[in-house]
């Protein structure tokens, strides 16, 4: 993702007044979004064990002993979860100062891991099962 996509997307129009808070927001979302992927770095999963330390490595043996309804229920528990928490900071973010902006994407991003901490390792052991099934 770059900075000119993410202006892309998040560009509306507004006074000169509100361009440099709104330069900041986009900066800070960007900067959010790189630190995720940075901290997270390649995608943990069955077919990819190398990427995963011990304690992931274990939780994946343990999923994959789970049959793919208990993991899809899971799953979806997990995404309706994640969904509202979207919409519950979309709506604080609506109404809340530009300054507050980052706060709250940072607060967003804690809540979405507390919600579904282990939601990317789960999806890629489903989507591996489905496979399996195949």
């Amino acid at each position: 993702l770059k900075l000119t996509q993410l202006d892309r997307c998040c560009s509306h129009e507004a006074s000169p007044s509100l361009q440099p808070q709104m330069v900041f927001q986009k900066l800070a979302l960007f900067c959010t979004m790189a630190i995720m992927i940075l901290c997270h770095g390649e995608q943990c999963g069955p077919k990819s064990l190398e990427h995963c330390n011990d304690e992931e490595k274990v939780h994946i043996q343990v999923l994959m002993t789970s049959s793919l309804g208990s993991l899809a229920r899971q799953l979806e528990h997990m995404e309706e979860a994640r969904k509202q928490v979207e919409e519950d900071y979309g709506a604080k973010l609506k109404d809340a100062p530009a300054e507050k902006h980052a706060d709250l994407l940072l607060e967003k991003g804690s809540r979405l891991h507390a919600v579904a901490g282990s939601y990317e390792i789960l999806k890629s052991v489903v989507e591996d099962k489905k496979g399996q099934e195949l």
